[in-house]
């Protein structure tokens, strides 16, 4: 097992968008003097900001795709209306029983 010590610093920011928090990790033998903490906070809370004001664009699907959820959805349906057939005769059987 191999055992590795860390510092944490807790980044916490109000924004236009809201707030923002986060945490950076460096080896304690590879911790960068304050400013450089600061640059690697600020360029998190940047790519945040960038995120939030460009959102990535998702593509609508294709038809082949539709027709795939469509045809997932018909499998599930089917499944389900036998699932439910069988319980429905099972029920009626020790309605009869009893």
């Amino acid at each position: 097992m191999k055992l590795t010590k860390n510092l944490r610093v807790v980044i916490n920011d109000t924004t236009p968008h809201g707030d923002f928090s986060d945490a950076l990790y460096y080896e304690l033998d590879k911790v960068p003097d304050d400013k450089d903490i600061e640059k690697d906070a600020q360029s998190r809370i940047d790519g945040w900001i960038y995120t939030i004001e460009n959102p990535p664009v998702i593509p609508p699907p294709t038809k082949e795709e539709i027709q795939k959820m469509i045809d997932d959805a018909t499998a599930q349906k089917e499944s389900l209306e036998a699932y439910i057939a069988e319980k429905e005769t099972e029920l009626a059987s020790k309605v009869i029983k009893e």
